[in-house]
């Protein structure tokens, strides 16, 4: 009613819930959606022959793959047959994660920050690299290398520039 009543043929408004608005113009709004996706890992192998002591063998391609498995495993006879299955937690021995910011104007400095954690049972030496390219700069230097004790995270923070 009230767009008959403005001269020059108001229009409808649109209807908008959320406060995403629409998902086809995720750019527009300064970001994009999360990565989502689903890594799923299905292997099918052939029959393991058994030794005198009931043991098999197997080699199980795994691909690069953070998360759990479910192997599962049957065995028959002539007179008898059986099933069990076990969770596997597949893990990388390092994992890394950089925090950085999501906008940078010209004349702004961040700080980043660099995690490492070690998930192995040993302590590992890292060479640590970090570049940019572009307007952006390192402030500073940082560690050629740094010392991961067994399973702890390590923080690394270092200035950018713009």
């Amino acid at each position: 009613m009230f767009g008959q009543l403005i001269e020059g043929g108001g229009k409808l408004a649109a209807l908008r819930f959320g406060g995403d608005g629409d998902e086809s113009d995720a750019l527009s709004r300064g970001g994009k959606k999360p990565v989502t996706d689903v890594q799923i890992v299905a292997q099918q192998l052939q029959p393991v022959t058994l030794d005198a002591n009931g043991e098999g063998t197997i080699a199980l391609p795994i691909p690069a793959f953070n998360g759990e498995l479910r192997l599962m495993a049957q065995v028959w006879s002539a007179d008898s047959f059986g099933a069990a299955d076990r969770k596997l937690v597949v893990a990388a021995p390092l994992i890394s994660e950089l925090a950085t910011p999501r906008f940078l104007a010209s004349g702004d400095q961040a700080t980043l920050a660099l995690d490492l954690t070690n998930l192995t049972s040993q302590p590992q030496t890292l060479q640590v690299a970090v570049s940019t390219t572009g307007l952006l700069a390192l402030n500073g230097q940082l560690p050629a290398s740094v010392q991961l004790a067994q399973a702890p995270a390590l923080h690394c923070r270092f200035r950018l520039r713009r």
